[in-house]
């Protein structure tokens, strides 16, 4: 018999609630441990930097679990998860959790394996935020969510996003003003066009060698 992922445990054995877009689970700061995983639609998780800017760290896609963190350490939540468009996630109570963690193995190097993937991801756009421009930093967060959570038209090329330029702005830790001046200058090039809380990438090949021009 196959054995459950953590996503699935945490989904087939918690409280699942329905989130209209906007709504908050919880703050940065929150003595809150229960443990979540997104049944369907997005999570953003995002944190407040100490210069008071809002900061895009993940987005959870369907079977990912999160508030692990602070069911494991019992410190306060590190970012606060807010509900991109309706979703729905399972909750768990901390004890559960790691009751099941305990009880099976393979669940704790799942979450591990999960840990490390975010891990990874967060340390490169660290990197990217110290290394490259704005247009080029807007380019790859385009291009990787492009693979993520686009939805593809089954006939022609082009991903449509549901991110609006304000969250943009967050990903890519910088004002809403050059991260629109950036868009501009990608639309200008037939890659990106956008509308009212979207962001289309035409074509991803395209715009995948255009960051590398600006990238050289």
């Amino acid at each position: 018999m196959e054995l459950p992922t953590l996503g699935e445990f945490v989904a087939g054995n918690g409280h699942r609630l329905e989130l209209e877009a906007g709504r908050v689970l919880f703050h940065q700061g929150d003595a809150s441990r229960s443990v979540y995983v997104c049944v369907s639609g997005r999570i953003n998780l995002s944190l407040t930097a100490p210069s008071g800017r809002e900061l895009m760290v993940a987005a959870v896609e369907a079977g990912q679990v999160f508030g692990e963190l602070a069911a494991i350490d019992g410190a306060a939540r590190s970012a606060t998860a807010t509900a991109s468009g309706p979703s729905v996630v399972a909750r768990m109570s901390s004890d559960e959790f790691l009751g099941g963690l305990a009880g099976a193995p393979h669940l704790a190097v799942d979450m591990l394996r999960t840990m490390a993937a975010h891990m990874r991801r967060t340390t490169e756009r660290i990197s990217a935020r110290a290394s490259e421009n704005t247009t080029v930093r807007v380019a790859h967060l385009l291009i990787e969510f492009a693979a993520r959570f686009g939805r593809y038209s089954p006939r022609a090329a082009p991903v449509v996003l549901a991110i609006t330029q304000e969250e943009l702005s967050m990903w890519v830790g910088t004002t809403r003003e050059a991260a629109s001046r950036s868009l501009g200058e990608l639309r200008s090039t037939g890659t990106v066009t956008t509308g009212r809380g979207n962001i289309t990438v035409v074509d991803v090949d395209e715009l995948t060698a255009f960051a590398r021009s600006l990238s050289r």
